[in-house]
């Protein structure tokens, strides 16, 4: 694999469109951009099986739909390993059918699909599970979005005010985002090192594999904050295992600011995500001050790993190392 860009020598032309064009890794066999940095969200949340939820999840795919219908391009239906050409009235109403049997799984899944970099993690792709009711395995449901750094960077207060009300709407239960190393799902670990080295180089990262994070709580933790970054969302159980929102509020540090929604708050970790503020290898302070908030409660109980990593490496070691990076 190529090397990824030294952050020094091109933060002082940081913009959206560098992060975009240039924080990208390229498969050195055909120059395929196999991985790269755009915006990442992640919400968690329980009984994806109840109607409520459903219609609740289905608002947050149409009003992703409305923000970048002109981007999304491709949509897939459970069971089909094909993807569909994107009509935003015929996904809308092909998931809204399947969102009514509380028996069977509602799988959303859409995406911005490059014609000339089929490998391409997309900057556009929103994919979501509310499992049935009687999955034994999977209590925990959740929907998972990238967006263009730019969507964030050009107007982080909009940002903000979107996950907060996707959070209420869904009634998160734990749930992050910022700026991220976008996957693509389900090849998060495949044998292939693709993102490992983005996440290494600029640890303030988000990463989420949230197929191995359901298998890493199928047996229990699900209840608990997966991770933290410039957005962390804590639902009410969690704010009260923290001793309370009074408690949450005397951790407040003067770049982290407290926005709830019903159903829980959402911690800001300064005005605007970061790649990385102290040149390589540097966390910001407001992401560590986050970290610690949650620390005490946050899941830590993989059994395999999450990240493909070389080799050389424990791959489980790793991955908590990466749990744990803001500590």
């Amino acid at each position: 694999m190529t090397a990824v860009p030294s952050y020094i020598a091109w933060q002082s032309r940081r913009t959206p469109t560098t992060i975009e064009t240039e924080l990208v890794y390229r498969d050195p066999r055909y120059s395929d951009i196999v991985s790269r940095v755009g915006g990442l969200l992640s919400i968690y949340f329980l009984d994806g099986w109840t109607t409520q939820k459903r219609r609740q999840l289905l608002a947050v795919v149409e009003e992703y739909c409305d923000l970048f219908a002109d981007r999304i391009t491709h949509y897939q239906t459970p069971g089909e390993r094909q993807l569909r050409s994107f009509n935003v009235n015929e996904a809308v109403e092909y998931y809204e059918e399947i969102s009514k049997n509380e028996e069977s799984e509602m799988y959303c899944f859409l995406k911005g699909v490059n014609a000339m970099d089929n490998d391409d993690p997309s900057l556009w792709l929103l994919i979501a599970f509310g499992f049935e009711r009687d999955n034994s395995q999977r209590h925990l449901s959740g929907v998972k979005i990238h967006v263009p750094p730019a969507f964030i960077l050009d107007n982080p207060d909009r940002c903000v005010d979107l996950v907060r009300r996707w959070s209420e709407r869904l009634g998160a239960v734990h749930g992050s985002g910022g700026l991220g190393v976008l996957t693509e799902p389900g090849r998060e670990t495949v044998g292939k090192v693709l993102y490992y080295p983005l996440m290494q180089r600029y640890p303030a990262l988000e990463y989420d594999n949230m197929g191995g994070y359901f298998s890493g709580t199928r047996f229990g933790g699900y209840e608990v904050p997966r991770a933290s970054n410039w957005l962390t969302l804590l639902g009410d159980a969690n704010i009260a295992r923290l001793g309370g929102e009074d408690a949450i509020r005397s951790q407040l540090t003067p770049e982290l600011t407290l926005v709830p929604y019903a159903g829980g708050v959402l911690i800001r970790a300064g005005q605007a995500p970061v790649v990385d503020s102290n040149g390589i290898g540097g966390i910001p302070q407001a992401y560590r001050d986050a970290a610690r908030i949650i620390k005490p409660i946050r899941f830590e109980g993989y059994r395999r790993s999450i990240i493909e990593v070389p080799e050389e490496k424990d791959d489980l070691e790793e991955t908590l190392k990466w749990v744990r990076r803001f500590d």
